[in-house]
Formats: C-alpha cells, sequence, structure tokens
C-alpha cells in the first residue's frame, strides 16, 4: 500500500495497470525479481486492495503465470453487511449456493462464478417451463398471470434475464438483491433447479381428455370428471413447491381414462309394439 497508492494518486483519475505496478515495484531501482513473484505481489494487493482485474471493462482471471500489463486494477465498492446478508440468504434459496458471511472481493467473486454457472445451465429450462405455462394455463385454468404458479415462474425468469446482462460480480449482486419477486425465494428455487421436470409434467397434460371430462354428463360419472378438472386445475394453480405436479398428473391421467373408458352400458332396444 505504502509503494502503490501515493503513485497511484498521481495517475491522472483512473486506476492502476498491472503494468503500472510492475513499475512501480522496481523504482527506484530494479529488484530483479521473476514475472511469477512479480505477479505473486499483484495478486497479493489486489486482493488486499478489494481490486479486480479486468481488461476493457471486464472481469479477467487471477494467474501467476500470466499477467497482461494493459489489466486494470479496478477498484470496487463492496456492499454493506445488511445487504450481503440479505443477497447471501436469497442466492441460498433460489440458486442453493453458500457463500461466507463476510462481503469481500474475493467472497464476492466466488458468488458471482457460482451463480453464474448455475444460470447458464438452468435458464433455458425455465425460460421454456415459462413459455409452456402461457399456452397451457388459459386453457385449463382460464387465465395465467395471476396465478401462483405462473407468477414464481416468471419471477424466476426475469431474474435469470437480469444475471445474464451483468458482466461484473457486483453487478450480478445488485440483480439478485434488486430482483422484483411476487413470490417466496423458496418457491423460485424449486423453479429453477426442476424447471425440466415441471416442462415434462405439463406435456403429459392431455388437453383432449380435459375437454372430454368436462363433457361427462351421466351420474356418478359427471360427479367424478368434475372432481378430475378441479384437482388439474388447483394443481396448476399452485405454486410448484405447494403442490408437484409431475405425482398430481401421473394419478390424473390414469383416474381420467378409467372415467371416460367406464362407459355406461347401452340399453337394450325397446321390445315392439304388437300390432292392435
Amino acid at each position: 500500500f505504502d509503494r502503490f497508492d501515493p503513485r497511484e494518486s498521481q495517475l491522472s483519475s483512473r486506476a492502476a495497470t498491472v503494468g503500472d505496478l510492475r513499475k512501480w515495484i522496481n523504482e527506484p531501482t530494479a529488484m530483479g525479481l521473476p514475472d511469477i513473484l512479480e505477479n505473486l505481489i499483484i495478486l497479493t494487493y489486489a486482493r488486499q486492495a478489494s481490486r479486480m482485474l479486468t481488461l476493457q471493462g471486464i472481469p479477467v482471471p487471477e494467474s501467476l503465470t500470466t499477467l497482461r500489463n494493459d489489466i486494470v486494477l479496478e477498484r470496487q465498492a463492496l456492499p454493506s453487511q445488511a445487504d450481503w446478508d440479505e443477497v447471501a440468504g436469497r442466492a441460498s434459496h433460489v440458486f442453493g449456493v453458500t457463500v461466507q458471511a463476510v462481503p469481500t472481493l474475493a467472497n464476492l467473486q466466488k458468488l458471482d462464478t457460482q451463480v453464474r454457472e448455475l444460470v447458464s445451465r438452468y435458464s433455458g429450462d425455465v425460460t421454456n417451463y415459462l413459455g409452456k405455462l402461457r399456452t397451457t394455463l388459459p386453457q385449463i385454468c382460464g387465465g395465467c398471470s395471476e396465478l401462483a404458479r405462473f407468477k414464481t415462474a416468471a419471477s424466476m425468469n426475469a431474474l435469470s434475464a437480469a444475471i445474464q446482462q451483468t458482466r461484473k460480480p457486483l453487478e450480478l449482486f445488485q440483480s439478485v438483491r434488486l430482483a422484483q419477486t411476487e413470490t417466496s425465494a423458496a418457491g423460485m428455487g424449486v423453479v429453477f433447479k426442476q424447471a425440466k421436470s415441471v416442462h415434462e409434467a405439463l406435456d403429459r397434460i392431455a388437453l383432449n381428455v380435459f375437454e372430454r371430462l368436462g363433457q361427462v354428463e351421466d351420474e356418478p360419472r359427471a360427479s367424478v370428471a368434475q372432481g378430475l378438472r378441479r384437482q388439474i386445475q388447483e394443481a396448476l394453480e399452485a405454486d410448484e413447491h405447494v403442490t408437484s405436479l409431475d405425482a398430481v398428473v401421473r394419478r390424473w391421467l390414469d383416474d381420467a381414462m378409467k372415467v371416460l373408458l367406464d362407459r355406461p352400458a347401452t340399453p337394450p332396444p325397446p321390445p315392439p309394439v304388437p300390432p292392435v
């Protein structure tokens, strides 16, 4: 700090580069250190001073063997402890990641790496699931955007999209902290990891079976059929962490087919009326 900070303060309103630090290490006389030890000094300073290595504004990984001179040691404003605690809790429920309790740059970068990798893996499934809900819910439930299942999927999809638009750890942190949600973090977490399997359950709901249940008129089949229609409607309206759609659909299809196939026997035709 004593060697680098005073020299950096004389720069024209910019953060120091790796090349600047190499130069300052060897002032007033060259120390004769190999590159790998100079890199170790620079990386140690970056960690202790909460500096992120960036190249043209994009974060780059730390490396003892390859550290370009044009890499910038960008200053980072760390989150407050209260904000950190809030985001750590949300990240645990939504993404299933655990971070250290202290808001350091290293912990911020770890959060960024873990969440970004998970979003890259699962966000496509969330988007596809939301699209399927948009087409299925109106046909069965008569609505869409006001239902808990849809709200949770939409909130998770919006958060994933916001994260994908970020480039730096602090930007990702803020996108998680400021996410507008209409549901619980736990509910979003279930959708995030299980969107693909829930989508497959949606695909197994046969709309023609649902419609045919509404056409049953004879009792007691009509009452059973209406009960089955309400059952699948309620499952679709509820959040996934409240009602597992896969379990409901599996039973529902079996029960629905039994009702539709168990048709009443056709009464025999009346005997012919004898002529008078």
